[in-house]
């Protein structure tokens, strides 16, 4: 379940039967569609659904939307809603049919996720290097020098279908002074694409002092075995 102020994405969508909770603005765009009598109730209803979505996402701490078949155009909805979520700890998106478009859409919004300690990616295969990408550039500080996930916990980036040159990329970006400084745990679960390359690619930048928090390495199932990082710090 969510923690305090949490907030329930609405019925109707995807293949679990839910639809991604609406930003302040997004709401204003749908309301536009419809026909009012009255201008001055569209205004009451969107002051209203302004003031009380605006004090649910400011005060979430978990949105857990694990296997509700979003795909990129739900995330892309998602989104705005993050840049509201000042609390936010946890954030898990797993064994869903997002995409490049959908994740880059949703690091975009997570550049100010300073309280953030779990990211939760797993079981999206359709995550391909551009979406990668965004994520590396929001783990390297991210756009104008934001607050990055300078204190994430754990990534789970479990089943999906990464190779050794995708996770690659990712590990390049490791490699800036503001990269998840507090990272504990790892999840490379069932990327069976990564082999020995990949593990060796991880290895390389632990060599080089990333992750100086790194307690556990998860790659069971991606050719590469299970790995406990102690000496990583």
């Amino acid at each position: 379940g969510r923690g305090g102020g949490a907030v329930e994405a609405g019925e109707g969508g995807g293949a679990r039967g839910f639809l991604p909770p609406l930003s302040p603005e997004a709401f204003r765009d749908e309301l536009a569609k419809k026909r009012f009598t009255n201008d001055a109730d569209q205004e009451t209803v969107i002051g209203l659904y302004t003031k009380d979505m605006s004090a649910a996402l400011a005060s979430t701490r978990d949105f857990n939307f694990d296997d509700r078949g979003w795909g990129d155009a739900e995330l892309e909805t998602l989104a705005p809603c993050l840049s509201q979520c000042t609390q936010l700890r946890r954030l898990s998106l797993s064994r869903n049919r997002a995409g490049d478009a959908g994740l880059s859409a949703v690091c975009a919004k997570l550049t100010d996720a300073a309280k953030l300690e779990s990211l939760q990616l797993g079981g999206n295969p359709r995550i391909g290097f551009s979406g990668l990408r965004a994520l590396a550039h929001v783990v390297n500080g991210g756009w104008f020098r934001c607050a990055g996930l300078l204190r994430l916990l754990s990534l789970g980036l479990d089943r999906l279908d990464l190779d050794a040159d995708q996770l690659g990329g990712l590990t390049d970006a490791l490699s800036g002074p503001a990269a998840l400084p507090q990272l504990r745990k790892l999840s490379l679960q069932g990327n069976a694409r990564l082999g020995d390359e990949g593990k060796e690619r991880i290895a390389q930048a632990l060599r080089r002092g990333c992750l100086p928090q790194l307690a556990v390495i998860d790659a069971r199932g991606s050719g590469a075995g299970s790995a406990e990082a102690a000496e990583a710090g």
